[in-house]
């Protein structure tokens, strides 16, 4: 890596993201957690978040 550069994003902005670290780690799934389409809670959070932004 050449580069690295860092963002600062308020935490209001990473709350989806810090939702599936947690639930990650917090239930040990590591493998493809995303690729096999995720716990049905994220399905809702990402619609959530998307209609926020329109």
């Amino acid at each position: 890596m050449r580069d690295v550069r860092f963002k600062i994003s308020s935490p209001k902005a990473n709350t989806l993201a810090k939702a599936i670290a947690c639930s990650v780690t917090r239930d040990g799934r590591f493998n493809s957690y995303l690729a096999s389409g995720g716990p049905a809670w994220l399905h809702t959070r990402i619609e959530e978040e998307r209609r926020q932004r329109i």
